[in-house]
C-alpha cells in the first residue's frame, strides 16, 4: 500500500475523506481473521511437510532409496528435491510477506527469511536437475 493514496467516502454517507495508513489498517484488522489466516497457513505448512514425507516414504519404500552413482537410485533425488524446493520452500517463501506478523514492524527479518527460503528452493532445484541429467548421461 502506498501512503500517498487516499480513499474518499461519499459525502452522503456521513463520512469524510481520510488518508489510508497501512499500519493503522493492520492494527484494526479483526483478530478473528488473523487467527483464521494463521490456522490456514499452519494447515498449508503441515500439508507441505506431509507432501515431503510421503514422497520420501515412496522413494525409500518402492524405489530403493537414494544414491549418487548413476543408477536408478540417483534419479530418486529428482522428485524429492523438486517437491521440497519448488512446492514447499518456494510456496512458503511466497507466503512469508502475507503473514499477519510481518505487516507491522521491521521488514528486514522478513526479507532475509524470504531470501533464505528462495535460495534454499533454488539450491534444491539445481540439485534435483543435476541428479536427473547425470542419471540420463550415465544411462
Amino acid at each position: 500500500l502506498c501512503r500517498s493514496i487516499s480513499t474518499s467516502i461519499p459525502r452522503g454517507t456521513g463520512g469524510s475523506a481520510r488518508p489510508t495508513d497501512p499500519l493503522r489498517e493492520v492494527q484494526q484488522y479483526p483478530i478473528r481473521r488473523m487467527k483464521l489466516f494463521s490456522y490456514l497457513y499452519l494447515l498449508v505448512c503441515l500439508l507441505g511437510a506431509l507432501c515431503v514425507l510421503v514422497t520420501l516414504y515412496w522413494l525409500l519404500q518402492w524405489h530403493g532409496g537414494f544414491a549418487w552413482d548413476g543408477t536408478g537410485k540417483m534419479f530418486n533425488w529428482h522428485p524429492l528435491c523438486m517437491v521440497t524446493g519448488l512446492v514447499v520452500l518456494y510456496g512458503t517463501a511466497a507466503l512469508v510477506y502475507r503473514l499477519p506478523h510481518s505487516w507491522g514492524g521491521a521488514k528486514l527479518p522478513w526479507k532475509l527469511l524470504h531470501a533464505s527460503l528462495t535460495l534454499a528452493s533454488l539450491v534444491l532445484s539445481v540439485v534435483g536437475l543435476v541428479a536427473v541429467f547425470r542419471f540420463h548421461n550415465v544411462n
